[in-house]
């Protein structure tokens, strides 16, 4: 299809899924986790296993994906826009032998892997823990090494770009057991034989609690040191930390040559009982963008190298404007994959070019 041609059907196609979308296929309020559950099992599990859905996936992908091409955090994306990691990440296992055994079962292992980069472009797999993690819904966690071992013997059909996640669990151990998960994430992927464009490492939980600052840079250093040169490695930031550590934590990207900087997670909370809870999706985009003017401003200023991704909270066209004014070239989205569907990315892409 043309440049041209794209640029007068593409639009009102979009417009078009998104209305109906909007209407048919949008979760009610409160409902978005019994949602993404379903949508993970009903839809994108059985596509990933049909030759005749990836086929209808690959031709949507390629007429609506935009062409832009952008490099960030030593990568060269073939759009600007990333899935965040925790969608692609199946559910959780007791143990690590129970995970290994459902890798070679005929049902799709991590719900979306083939389907959703078609058609969405580039993503990111995981969050994943060093352990399996039993939990409700969606919130449990296949392991490290199941993930990878999955994501190995499927290996011709991953995408061309995509980076995996990893971090500690919600409640984390001590620093010695994290530097331990950390290192041994890093081996079982390497070992594995993949070849991510990026690994992202996710400590935003931990920052939240200032007696574990010295930690959290302890694990970027231990991460970086593992990481082989030609892979870079990204990290990703809390929201709601004060400016000082912001430029901290700037300082030390550079130091351990972390290529990118995402900001930011979701605001990690806890419920009385000590179970973990958070804040996404549009009560989160405020919290987010603090975060992301502070640390463009601070990039600036200081002279930071190291890139940066926006996320948080980003949901339609009119969002992305702000992010160019900080020189922000690439952004990660997550909640408007439930609220715009699978199609949300270029749809918020598309919409974002009309406003130029």
């Amino acid at each position: 299809m043309s440049p041209l041609l794209r640029n007068q059907l593409v639009p009102p196609l979009l417009d078009g899924y998104g209305a109906l979308y909007s209407k048919l296929g949008r979760p009610k309020p409160g409902e978005e986790e019994t949602f993404r559950a379903k949508f993970l099992q009903d839809y994108l599990a059985p596509a990933d296993q049909r030759s005749d859905l990836l086929r209808l996936c690959r031709r949507l992908g390629s007429s609506l994906l935009p062409q832009a091409p952008v490099q960030v955090g030593g990568v060269q994306l073939p759009q600007p826009f990333i899935l965040a990691g925790g969608w692609i990440k199946g559910r959780g296992y007791a143990n690590e032998s129970e995970a290994l055994a459902h890798v070679i079962r005929p049902d799709s292992f991590l719900p979306g892997w083939r389907a959703l980069p078609l058609l969405a472009g580039p993503v990111e797999y995981g969050s994943f823990n060093r352990w399996p993690r039993l939990a409700p819904g969606v919130s449990g966690n296949p392991g490290i090494r199941a993930a990878t071992a999955y994501l190995s013997l499927h290996r011709s059909d991953l995408p061309s770009t995509y980076g995996l996640n990893i971090s500690p669990p919600p409640v984390p151990g001590d620093g010695e057991e994290m530097r331990q998960e950390i290192t041994e994430s890093l081996e079982i992927i390497f070992a594995a034989d993949l070849n991510p464009s990026w690994i992202t490492l996710n400590l935003a939980h931990l920052m939240m609690d200032p007696e574990l600052t010295a930690t959290v840079d302890d694990l970027v250093e231990v991460a970086s040191q593992a990481m082989p040169t030609v892979t870079p490695l990204w990290f990703k930031v809390s929201p709601e930390l004060p400016a000082t550590r912001y430029r901290e934590l700037l300082t030390l990207c550079d130091k351990c040559n972390v290529r990118a900087i995402i900001a930011t997670d979701v605001l990690f909370q806890y419920h009385p009982d000590g179970s973990p809870a958070f804040l996404s999706g549009k009560p989160l985009a405020p919290l987010a963008r603090k975060a992301q003017i502070a640390l463009a401003t601070l990039k600036h200023i200081h002279g930071h190298e190291v890139d940066l991704v926006a996320c948080g909270g980003i949901l339609a066209g009119r969002d992305l404007p702000a992010l160019k004014q900080l020189g922000i070239r690439a952004w990660q989205y997550h909640s408007a994959l439930g609220h715009r569907g699978p199609l949300a990315a270029p749809l918020i892409w598309w919409e974002a070019e009309r406003r130029r």
